[in-house]
């Protein structure tokens, strides 16, 4: 049998994704929402994305599959973000619009711009090696599960 055959993939991770990973993501976002006194709808659409995942994957539907590419996306975008600038106060769009501002502001010499690229790229090899690379090479074999 060819290693894509449905019989002789393994689906140990396929089971934790979808019973263990993937609702702690929704259960997490949904909690992170009520960051009070504000709230961030920005994580309600996250958790909404992970449940409807999560049961996409449960029922082995492909358009799950195809949505589960982005929840990993999202995934690895975080991991790319440092932590103090994930603990924002404010809307997204005022993160965004002050973190633009700080950016073009700022006057760039070799030293402050090691200390942004550096910490980034190790962030970026770390989490593709770690996170993407495997989940593209598990979920591209598992495709043939999903209907």
């Amino acid at each position: 049998m060819p290693p894509s055959d449905p019989r002789t993939l393994g689906v140990k991770w396929l089971k934790f994704w979808t019973y263990v990973g993937v609702p702690v993501g929704t259960l997490l976002a949904f909690m992170v929402s009520f960051d009070l006194p504000r709230f961030r709808y920005e994580n309600i659409a996250i958790a909404l994305l992970c449940a409807i995942v999560a049961f996409g994957l449960h029922k082995r539907k492909l358009w799950a599959w195809q949505w589960n590419w982005v929840v990993i996306g999202l995934i690895y975008v975080a991991m790319l973000v440092p932590l103090p600038v994930r603990e924002f106060g404010g809307s997204l769009g005022d993160f965004v619009a002050r973190g633009a501002k700080e950016l073009i502001s700022m006057q760039w010499t070799r030293d402050s711009l090691g200390d942004l690229l550096l910490p980034f790229a190790v962030r970026l090899i770390l989490a593709s090696l770690l996170w993407l690379w495997p989940n593209v090479l598990y979920w591209k074999k598992r495709a043939t599960l999903f209907s």
